[in-house]
């Protein structure tokens, strides 16, 4: 009997405690409540001691975090699940989760449908795990799948007993094997989400058994996988695209499959099966491809020049949003995709790679135009959405989609002549160095010509226009603030305090200091 999925709370809110002891239906769910713990010491401490399946935990927690938790739990081995409760702001946390494939993400203030409805999702996984581990243990006897197993992957009893002795002629008789082959290749099939159960498993076995060159097949972290003797399997009526689309028909899943290296001795299987493990570990990368073979992962490298990844990309990226460069925005996109798919990173670098720039373009844009940008594109469910993605294509295309959004959310917000969108850019960018020459850049345009345009539309310089418009913002902070003075010159642009001052002298006929001591005098 496998029993209740055991689960434990962890949170340094008693009420946020007590209200999940109380609001959800623990026993209608298959489980059992089996602990709680307010901070994340006395968490690890009672994880290590009760050894729970489902761990509910805090994101933010005094001394050590919910993700310092998880990290912690993870390096011990401990197999356990984890949803974390997060709140709005939390995306740095939300990057290093991604990186320690945290199962789900709750959004506080926590609704108990949506909560019952992830807990229903893992504790199914959790007792399709325990009752193929039952089966799985029940096995006692070596099998024929096993012996495969241990071919493919290396076990030193066989290696000794087949590989030096060449002693094919018993594991012929009891397996029926008919070794040696002219030549060996492994291929491993696998589903694009969510995996083969056992019961699906099972029947991909019987299917495969109805075909003459993949009568040999073993299991391997959930995997199936077959040692197939012809290399020209391709040629026949059970293709790999054949068996994909049988999977589809059948299961109703969308399978990949990786093709080994073929080998001609079977004492070379094993680099066979390398490859293909390389590939199904490396799936992410090569987008919507369901199928892959060496040839046509040369194809793509060969496609592709590497690249390097420039620093300044987060800060293009940002620049080419405001002014609504949708080609800059592609082409900068497009050239991180370059640099991922020779990058050799696993999935989980790549997607917290991509919410990282995501993250710092978006808070550059909150930060100097359009905090109402936060609430729509930069919130939990986003950040969700990219661990979501199940390859890099897709990953590409929804960032690309979200950036060109926010592209056309802000260009409606803008002016609609050239000038205007100058001018709206650099109010909204003054504390930075701003030059003429680099705006020309940014809106196609040369420094001579905006110049003329500015004095003609403005009847100020640039320079002049700029310094007004810092100048009216430090008198704002002069009134309105406790900042020293230095301190509002750098906010407002001015790298050197003399300068400001001489500035804002010229402006008002006073100093900084007095300035707001005059300010103060005023009756109020």
């Amino acid at each position: 009997m496998i029993g209740l999925m055991k689960v434990m709370i962890i949170d340094d809110e008693p009420n946020i405690r007590e209200g999940l002891k109380t609001l959800i239906d623990w026993e209608k769910l298959h489980c059992t409540l089996i602990g709680e713990a307010q901070n994340g010491v006395e968490g690890i401490d009672k994880i290590l001691l009760l050894k729970p399946d489902l761990v509910i935990v805090d994101i933010k927690m005094p001394e050590i975090d919910g993700i310092q938790l998880i990290e912690t739990i993870t390096r011990k081995e401990i197999p356990a699940k984890f949803i974390v409760l997060t709140g709005y702001r939390d995306f740095d946390y939300a990057k290093r989760a991604m990186e320690c494939q945290v199962n789900h993400y709750i959004l506080k203030p926590i609704d108990e449908v949506v909560l019952a409805q992830k807990v229903s999702e893992i504790h199914d996984c959790w007792y399709n795990d325990k009752k193929n581990q039952i089966v799985l243990n029940q096995q006692c006897q070596l099998s024929k799948e096993q012996i495969i197993k241990y071919l493919v992957m290396g076990y030193e009893g066989l290696d000794t007993y087949v590989y030096r002795d060449s002693n094919y002629e018993e594991l012929n008789q009891w397996f029926h094997l008919e070794l040696p082959w002219n030549s060996y290749t492994v291929l491993l099939i696998d589903t694009i989400e969510k995996g083969l159960n056992f019961p699906e498993r099972a029947l991909l076995k019987q299917h495969l058994k109805k075909l003459s060159d993949y009568k040999v097949f073993f299991e391997t972290e959930g995997l199936i996988g077959i040692l197939a003797k012809n290399k020209n399997f391709e040629k026949h009526n059970g293709s790999l695209e054949c068996i994909r689309k049988w999977i589809a028909m059948e299961l109703h899943k969308e399978a990949i499959i990786t093709v080994g290296l073929n080998v001609n001795e079977l004492s070379e299987v094993n680099s066979s099966y390398a490859y293909a493990k390389y590939l199904m570990d490396h799936r992410f990368l090569y987008g919507n491809q369901t199928i892959l073979h060496k040839k046509l992962i040369h194809q793509q490298q060969n496609k592709e020049l590497s690249t390097q990844y420039e620093e300044d990309t987060e800060l293009k990226l940002y620049q080419a949003v405001c002014t609504n460069q949708q080609n800059q925005v592609n082409n900068l996109l497009e050239g991180m995709r370059c640099y991922m798919e020779t990058s050799g990173w696993d999935s989980e670098k790549i997607k917290a790679f991509y919410l990282h720039v995501y993250v710092s373009v978006m808070t550059s844009l909150v930060e100097h135009q359009h905090g109402l940008l936060e609430r729509e594109f930069l919130n939990p469910k986003v950040f969700e959405a990219f661990y979501q993605q199940s390859n890099l294509f897709k990953l590409h295309g929804f960032i690309k989609y979200q950036f060109l959004t926010i592209c056309g959310y802000i260009e409606e917000m803008k002016p609609q002549n050239t000038l205007g969108k100058v001018i709206d850019y650099i109010k909204h960018h003054y504390q930075e160095d701003l030059k003429i020459e680099a705006l020309g850049k940014l809106f196609h345009y040369s420094s001579n010509y905006l110049g003329k345009q500015f004095k003609k539309e403005t009847g100020q310089s640039f320079n002049s226009f700029v310094d007004e418009l810092r100048l009216k913002e430090a008198q704002n902070l002069l009134k309105n603030s406790e900042l020293k003075i230095y301190e509002i010159s750098q906010i407002t642009g001015f790298r050197d305090p003399d300068y400001f001052t001489a500035k804002f002298r010229k402006l008002t006929g006073l100093s900084p200091t007095d300035y707001r001591a005059e300010l103060k005098d005023l009756p109020s």
